[in-house]
């Protein structure tokens, strides 16, 4: 197996990642269409976000790396963005920022009404795990073929996995290619490790309900459980840890406020997921701790397939397994985890040489779309995202000063001064800087998590199947959803013990 073949993200078009056809919008339209509201178009800014994403990537050890937050979120987060999302990191259509060898094209800003119109998302707005479940499998006597079939063993309907301790993997062809319903879930160990335990969860509550139910019952019963058990955990776990808890709890007790679609119609925030729940980004390590005897840098973390071994067909080295006390809060004796890198301007230097292919090619790509921060902000520029001032004042919030805006560190400084982006800033910049000077990098300020919160909890709260609508179910408990007798899940944490992976 190539070992990059399936990282993805800024390569073309993976059709298996599109699942529906649903829309992208602005949360704030009218900002979008206010050429004072967005970045000012021309070669003149294009430049000055090349050069500030440029100075963003850096493991300067001399800087504070450990936020509050462990490490799991980081990759709970990516999950979660896989779910919902699908395209607007693509060079496809509208999304395009590379000339077709991926090296940098003049971009001239797309007006809001042409994004809108021909941006369309391969996933729909609902934590609903289509990125682990697919188009599921047939059910049913006379059930047709879905292309899900491969995912679960047709006797049971049970996930295929590999769990013979020590082999914890996704299950894969004979040349590694994994065998799951994302492959943007197999682009580093870390978040294929995370798609293994959520596989291995669904079996764990399949097996955990009553034996008299047919095994188109049970599927269809632990589906719903996980789905739920996992809605709990964005937002009672996820969301507090990585955003400001007193957005958090504005939000449950009186709901959003500026993200508001019409009629039910939910559309996924540009806002969001061009911008601001790229934050993630800002808190991936430059290294991890695997176990107790693998640490390894960033870029071997995204070379899953150098660390497959033996078959065929090949799983992930006993070596190379997550021993998830390493990343979550477990508790009862277990040693404290590793923290995500703060929420700060700064990117690991590993995201400024992506290993990227174009698809089906073995030619890498310009050095554009192998940077992540340069990446990150040209898409913002070019689908017309407004400034985080804009963004700040549209939710009626004092914007961060252009004297806090000019203290990032190192090179960021000149960078911004440069770019004139102290008083106009690309919004996943600002959000970044917000979180660093309002909460020490330690979880989002309040432009951030409020558009991250208000997002994940209106797809919970305006999703008809999710448990937040169904509280008269008896697995739905006050504090956690009841997956088997007597077990809550209401944390990660919960998920990663009940589901039996390595600890």
């Amino acid at each position: 197996m190539d070992p990059f073949k399936e990282f993805t993200h800024g390569g073309t078009l993976n059709v298996a990642e599109i699942l529906f056809n649903t829309k992208f919008d602005y949360m704030f339209p009218l900002l979008a269409a206010n050429p004072e509201c967005t970045l000012t178009p021309g070669a003149t800014t294009q430049g000055a976000l090349l050069a500030l994403g440029t100075a963003m990537a850096s493991d300067d050890l001399t800087m504070p790396l450990d936020s509050t937050i462990p490490a799991v979120f980081t990759y709970l987060g990516q999950f979660i963005d896989h779910n919902i999302t699908a395209q607007t990191d693509r060079e496809i259509g509208v999304s395009r920022i590379a000339t077709p060898d991926g090296n940098v094209m003049d971009i001239t800003p797309l007006p809001a009404k042409e994004v809108v119109k021909k941006l369309v998302n391969g996933r729909r707005p609902k934590l609903d795990l289509n990125q682990l479940y697919g188009d599921g499998p047939g059910l049913g006597m006379n059930a047709s073929p879905t292309e899900g079939d491969e995912l679960f063993d047709p006797t049971t309907l049970f996930f295929n996995v590999v769990s013979d301790p020590p082999g914890f993997d996704v299950p894969r062809q004979n040349d590694g290619t994994a065998i799951i319903a994302d492959m943007r879930n197999n682009e580093n160990i870390n978040v294929s490790q995370l798609h293994c335990a959520f596989l291995l969860f669904h079996n764990k509550v399949a097996a955990a309900l009553p034996a008299a139910l047919s095994k188109d019952q049970r599927y269809i019963r632990a589906r719903q459980l996980v789905r739920w058990a996992y809605q709990y955990i964005v937002l009672n776990d996820y969301l507090p840890n990585v955003c400001d808890p007193v957005v958090v709890n504005d939000i449950a007790a009186n709901g959003v406020r500026y993200y508001a679609p019409d009629n039910d119609l939910l559309f996924m925030p540009l806002e969001f997921s061009v911008a601001a729940f790229r934050f993630g980004h800002s808190m991936i390590r430059p290294q991890y701790q695997l176990n107790a005897t693998t640490k390894l840098d960033l870029p071997k973390i995204l070379s899953v397939g150098m660390l497959l071994t033996g078959g065929p067909p090949p799983k992930v080295a006993a070596a190379d397994i997550i021993a998830w006390h390493n990343f979550a809060n477990l508790g009862g004796g277990h040693p404290a985890p590793q923290m995500a890198r703060q929420i700060d301007p700064l990117i690991s230097a590993g995201l400024a040489n992506l290993p990227v292919f174009l698809q089906g090619s073995q030619i890498p790509v310009g050095a554009l779309l192998q940077h992540l921060a340069r990446r990150n902000l040209l898409r913002g520029f070019l689908l017309s995202i407004p400034t985080g001032q804009a963004m700040a004042d549209g939710m009626q919030t004092e914007p961060l000063t252009p004297a806090e805006l000019q203290g990032a560190p190192g090179a960021i400084q000149n960078a911004v001064i440069g770019g004139g982006f102290d008083t106009a800033t690309p919004l996943w910049f600002y959000i970044l800087r917000e979180a660093q000077v309002q909460q020490k990098g330690n979880r989002l300020g309040s432009v951030g998590s409020r558009i991250v919160a208000e997002t994940l909890s209106a797809l919970v709260s305006r999703d008809r199947a999710s448990y937040l609508n169904n509280l008269q179910d008896a697995a739905v408990k006050p504090h956690g959803i009841e997956v088997a007798s007597g077990t809550l899940i209401a944390t990660i944490a919960d998920l990663l013990k009940f589901a039996g992976v390595p600890l």
